[in-house]
């Protein structure tokens, strides 16, 4: 399957082997997505493109990423326990990474296999070697995984589509499920790991602009989310942790703005644990789709850049 995005000419596309890649110059910019016409989806038959019903792909309406994955998810997802191989994807952030583990149906995650890669400009090219990688450590194929899970944001703009557009091209491909969930509560869910399950955490990842995205929890997952997700300067993060009695700030973004936000007070514990959040999407995914939660929708929080003063796009 092709999931093509129409954005200037298709040398400027974003490729990823055959989930999607470049197309043509004829559609109108939204300048509320920053993309070009719009995305479609194909099926690649004998070189020809055709739609996913056999139609010319060329004479079929484009629609918003964002649209494209609500109507392309798999119309044959239900809630119901998951028995077998499940793929995990994280492209949200400066350090991707890829989980591949076996359910037996309950919440236990065996044999689990990681691979890693940076930096987050270079997803496109990284992220399928790394899955190509795991799926031979774990000596599977393709048609052997019972479920595809993959942050859907909020971190790079460009990352979490390459990552969701690849996860919906396995769900696609080999009629598995596909359930997407927060960076944000895979970053709670990656510290609460390592210790303080039930510790007030204010969790942050990488908004770009000299920003953070935020959310507060009170545990581990998104049911004990109790504010969020947030825009947030670093400067101001430790007063906003002690004004709502969190304890940590830990995430992504801390590696990076860890001078700044360390300079903004003290009482709060600063954890710098830049650690791959796929592990934590491929339980996370579990659960959503034990709930019967298989969106893939993005979660942006805002528009994105189109061009900086530089004349290149601020997120990529």
């Amino acid at each position: 399957f092709t999931l093509s995005p129409r954005i200037g000419s298709a040398a400027n596309g974003v490729r990823c082997h055959l989930f999607f890649g470049g197309g043509g110059a004829d559609g109108a910019l939204d300048r509320r997505t920053g993309v070009r016409g719009g995305w479609r989806v194909a099926a690649v038959r004998s070189g020809s493109a055709q739609s996913a019903d056999g139609g010319n792909t060329g004479a079929s309406a484009t629609v918003g990423f964002a649209g494209a994955l609500r109507e392309l998810e798999p119309a044959f997802a239900r809630s119901e326990r998951i028995f077998g191989p499940v793929l995990a994807l994280d492209t949200t952030g400066s350090l991707g990474s890829v989980a591949l583990g076996f359910t037996d149906g309950d919440s236990a995650v065996t044999g689990e296999v990681v691979e890693t890669f940076e930096p987050s400009n270079r997803h496109s090219r990284s992220l399928l070697p790394a899955i190509r990688r795991a799926m031979e450590r774990a000596k599977l194929g393709g048609g052997e995984l019972a479920l595809v899970a993959a942050t859907r944001g909020p971190g790079s703009f460009t990352g979490l589509r390459i990552g969701l557009a690849t996860a919906l091209g396995f769900a696609l491909a080999t009629r598995v499920r596909a359930a997407g969930v927060s960076s944000l509560d895979a970053a709670a869910w990656a510290d609460a790991a390592v210790d303080g399950a039930a510790l007030r955490r204010l969790v942050v990842v990488d908004a770009l602009r000299r920003e953070l995205f935020g959310s507060l929890y009170d545990g581990v997952g998104p049911e004990t989310l109790v504010e969020g997700p947030f825009r947030l300067l670093p400067a101001h993060a430790v007063r906003w942790a002690r004004q709502h009695r969190a304890r940590r700030i830990c995430g992504p973004a801390v590696r990076r703005y860890q001078d700044v936000i360390a300079a903004g007070g003290s009482g709060v514990e600063i954890r710098d644990d830049r650690r791959p959040l796929a592990p934590a999407a491929l339980r996370l995914g579990l659960e959503a789709a034990r709930r019967g939660e298989f969106t893939l929708e993005p979660l942006y929080l805002r528009d994105p850049d189109i061009h900086g003063e530089t004349g290149r796009s601020d997120t990529l």
